[in-house]
């Protein structure tokens, strides 16, 4: 047989098969018109999504799929022709099956909507900028929280996570011991550095030490402040503030951002908590704080660590 008779012989299995699928289809798919409608719908909207397909695999965090969305974007051309061709060859079959729809109520139906939506555009594109500004403020809050100080403040002492009984998480207490900073220039024309320490993290309420009047640029605390430490949460990070007390408010002199994650985890707030429970008794010396860390916006330094308080000894 050549190649003819066998082109012949594939387009009337092919054939034979298209017909029982529909016949079949055709009996499962007889349902009531409206559902009918909004599975036409959802294949729509599928079809237009994958022309987006290229982006969305390029942001895959898979190096193999960021590959293939990058191959597909360098041959834009040959991707949409061929998306184009299934999705229309796609929703050709789906008219067939759909015993309420054909072709010329589905013409009908999309001039109608692109008509609809013609009438409403200056409504839609006002609509879609709002929320598109909402989108790009919730994306860069924390970045505006930063900008206007307020980053380290906590308003909302919730998560969705705690709502959910099945996502509850432990609290394990653990305790900040901060011993002493030194470096910090006076934030004040007219008077020393009255010099004291608050810390925040995650859903904690705010703890500080207490003022230490007329410190000028070092000070030792010999402070124990005790939080919450959340092991699940990826996203808190732990934020040390040195301070001036003003007689009114209070002016910040540099921070120490520990991260809730990092490449280091010795780095993050959980690293750090494993790190201090190593330490046998807590003495203010160099042997129990043998590292300062850098304040940021600064060019002061703290003595700082943290500890499980399950497993805390105290020098006496």
């Amino acid at each position: 047989m050549g190649l003819g008779g066998l082109l012949i012989v594939a387009g009337c299995v092919c054939g034979e098969l298209f017909s029982v699928c529909v016949f079949v289809f055709d009996m499962l798919l007889d349902i009531d018109k409206e559902y009918q409608g909004w599975i036409l719908g959802l294949v729509g909207c599928f079809c237009l999504y994958l022309y987006f397909l290229p982006c969305v695999l390029g942001g895959c965090r898979e190096p193999a799929l960021r590959k293939v969305g990058a191959k597909l974007a360098r041959n834009a051309h040959y991707f949409c022709l061929g998306q184009t061709f299934c999705s229309g060859l796609t929703i050709f079959l789906l008219l067939k099956i759909l015993p309420a729809w054909n072709l010329d109520k589905f013409i009908t139906t999309m001039v109608g909507l692109l008509s609809f939506l013609a009438g409403r555009l200056v409504e839609f594109v006002i609509s879609s900028a709002i929320v598109f500004v909402f989108y790009v403020l919730y994306r860069l809050r924390d970045k505006i929280a930063e900008a206007l100080g307020l980053d380290h403040v906590t308003v909302v002492r919730v998560s969705v996570k705690d709502m959910l009984p099945c996502c509850g998480s432990v609290q394990k207490p653990f305790a900040i011991y901060i011993w002493k900073v030194d470096g910090f220039h006076s934030g004040s024309w007219f008077s020393a550095n009255n010099l004291f320490v608050e810390v925040h993290h995650g859903f904690n309420q705010s703890v500080s030490t207490r003022v230490h009047p007329q410190a000028g640029p070092k000070a030792e605390f010999k402070a124990r402040l005790e939080m919450n430490h959340n092991p699940a949460d990826s996203e808190s990070p732990m934020i040390i503030l040195v301070k001036h007390q003003l007689q009114i408010g209070s002016q910040e002199l540099g921070r120490v951002i520990i991260p809730a994650r990092h490449p280091d985890s010795t780095n993050t707030v959980a690293g750090k908590i494993d790190i201090g429970a190593k330490f046998g008794t807590v003495r203010w010396d160099d042997n129990t704080f043998p590292k300062a860390e850098d304040v940021a916006g600064s060019d002061g330094r703290i003595w700082y660590l943290l500890r499980p308080l399950d497993e805390m000894v105290e020098d006496p």
